[in-house]
């Protein structure tokens, strides 16, 4: 039962996070956004991306 519960725990974390990636790029904020593209590399390295909008 406990490890469902840090499962889910987790999970919101997750998504918590995730949501505050998609307000940085959508801040228009050069630094955020950055922050925002490099943790989306972190999370999938073997997709890189073609093109950066900070370019």
């Amino acid at each position: 039962m406990a490890v469902r519960v840090d499962e889910a725990r987790r999970s919101a974390q997750q998504a918590a996070f995730a949501a505050r990636m998609q307000t940085y790029l959508a801040s228009g904020d050069p630094i955020l956004m950055r922050e925002a593209i490099a943790w989306m590399q972190a999370r999938s390295p073997s997709t890189p991306m073609t093109s950066s909008p900070m370019t």
